[in-house]
C-alpha cells in the first residue's frame, strides 16, 4: 500500500539534495537537421557516449528538472510492438552498456529521421538520450531540443562525436519534446511506464508519439485515485495564520475546487500554487510529490466523478452492511469502541430515530 510507504518530502530537501538523486549512467547526442517547410532530413550522429565530466551531468540535472517542471503526460506502447522504437529499446534493456546504448539511439534516430521527411512542418534538433537513476528509479530518456544559437553542442572534426559547450542555464523554450521510460514499471501489470512532456502542439509533435510508437491511456479513474493517495501521504498546508489545516478539511477544500471548476479538471501546478507556496515547499510541490512517490498522475486531468467523492467520504459494504458518511464525521461521530475493535459506534440520533421507525415496521402485527 502506498499509504504504507516511507515516503519522500521534496520539501525537506534543497534543490542541490535533489539533485544528488540523479545518478547518469550514459549519455549520447545525435543532431537531426530539418528545417520547417523542408522535406528532407538529415543525421548527424555520435560514434560513443559523452564523457560524464561536470557540464554533462549538469545538462542531465538541467533536462530533468525541466521535464519535471514542464507536467507529465503518461502512457504505453501500442500493440505493435514489433515496431523500432519500442523493439529496441527493450532490446538494450537486456545488453545494456556504453556501445548497445549509443546504437540503440542511432538506430532510433534513424526511424525519426525517416518518419520527418515525409512531414513538412516538422523541425530537427539535437537528440539527447540518457540512461540515469533518479530516486533509485532507472529510467532511459530522450530529449529533443531546439537549439537556434547553436551555442548548446559543437562537434569534434577528428572523433565526429559531439560536446558540450559550457552553459548556465537551460532555456526550457529550447526543450520542444521529451519521452522517458521506465523499465521496471514495464514489468508491472496496470503502470504506465511511458511519460511526455505536456506539449499544446498536437499537429506539430504527433509524429514524435508516433515514432516512440505509443498510445496514451487516458485513465482519468486511476489518475484520481492516485490524487486520493497523493492528499492521503503529503503535509497537510497551512493556513493565513500559519496552523496546519487538518486532512479532511484539506481534501474537502480540494474537492470544492474541483468541483467549482469546468469539468472536474484537477491542476496539480495550480493546487500546488494555491496551497503550497514555492518560497517554503519548492516549485509544484505535489507535482515533485508524485513523481518521487511512483504516482502515475498527469499533472493535469478530468477527474472521475464517483471517485472525486471518496475526498470527501467513506462509502464501504461488508458483510451485507453499507455505510457511507463524511470523512469530517470520523472519528468525531463515527469510530471504533475502546474496548472491542469489532463494534463501530455511530453517535447520531436522527439516524437512531430513523432506525427505530423502520424496526417498528418490520415488527409484525399483533393479533
Amino acid at each position: 500500500m502506498l499509504e504504507e510507504m516511507k515516503v519522500v518530502k521534496p520539501a525537506e530537501m534543497p534543490q542541490e539534495k535533489q539533485e544528488s538523486h540523479l545518478e547518469v549512467k550514459r549519455m549520447v547526442v545525435h543532431h537531426l537537421i530539418k528545417n520547417d517547410g523542408e522535406d528532407v532530413a538529415t543525421l548527424e550522429e555520435s560514434a560513443a557516449c559523452i564523457p560524464l565530466e561536470e557540464r554533462a551531468l549538469k545538462l542531465a540535472a538541467d533536462l530533468n528538472a525541466s521535464f519535471l517542471r514542464s507536467g507529465i503526460e503518461y502512457a504505453e506502447f501500442a500493440a505493435e510492438k514489433e515496431k523500432i522504437f519500442p523493439q529496441k529499446i527493450l532490446g538494450y534493456v537486456k545488453k545494456s552498456g556504453d556501445d548497445a546504448f549509443v546504437i540503440f539511439s542511432r538506430e532510433v534516430s534513424e526511424k525519426l529521421k525517416d518518419d520527418i521527411q515525409k512531414i513538412k512542418r516538422a523541425k530537427g534538433g539535437y537528440l539527447i538520450f540518457i540512461e540515469y537513476r533518479y530516486y533509485l528509479v532507472n529510467y532511459i530518456t530522450v530529449f529533443m531540443i531546439r537549439d537556434t544559437t547553436g551555442l548548446l553542442f559543437k562537434r569534434d572534426a577528428v572523433t565526429e562525436n559531439f560536446e558540450i559547450n559550457a552553459i548556465e542555464h537551460l532555456d526550457l523554450d529550447k526543450l520542444a519534446m521529451a519521452c522517458r521510460f521506465n523499465p521496471g514499471k514495464y514489468e508491472l501489470i496496470n503502470k504506465l511506464y511511458l511519460s511526455f512532456i505536456k506539449r499544446r502542439m498536437a499537429d506539430i509533435s504527433a509524429y514524435f508519439i508516433t515514432w516512440v510508437s505509443a498510445q496514451n491511456i487516458v485513465n482519468n479513474k486511476v489518475y484520481t485515485e492516485d490524487l486520493n493517495r497523493l492528499l492521503n501521504m503529503v503535509d497537510c498546508p497551512k493556513d493565513e495564520n500559519g496552523q496546519e489545516i487538518d486532512r479532511f478539511t484539506f481534501k474537502e477544500n480540494i474537492y470544492d475546487l474541483v468541483k467549482s471548476g469546468p469539468d472536474n479538471v484537477v491542476d496539480l501546478k495550480e493546487i500546488s500554487a494555491k496551497y503550497y507556496p514555492e518560497a517554503m515547499y519548492g516549485e509544484n510541490y505535489l507535482v515533485d510529490f508524485a513523481e518521487k512517490n511512483g504516482l502515475d498522475i498527469n499533472t493535469e486531468f478530468q477527474a472521475e466523478n464517483t471517485v472525486l467523492k471518496h475526498l470527501i467520504c467513506i462509502d464501504l459494504h461488508a458483510d451485507g452492511i453499507q455505510l457511507r458518511f463524511k470523512r469530517s464525521d470520523y472519528p468525531a461521530r463515527i469510530h471504533f469502541d475502546k474496548l472491542n475493535p469489532a463494534v463501530i459506534i455511530i453517535e447520531s440520533q436522527a439516524l437512531a430515530d430513523v432506525l427505530k421507525q423502520e424496526v417498528n415496521l418490520w415488527k409484525p402485527a399483533k393479533p
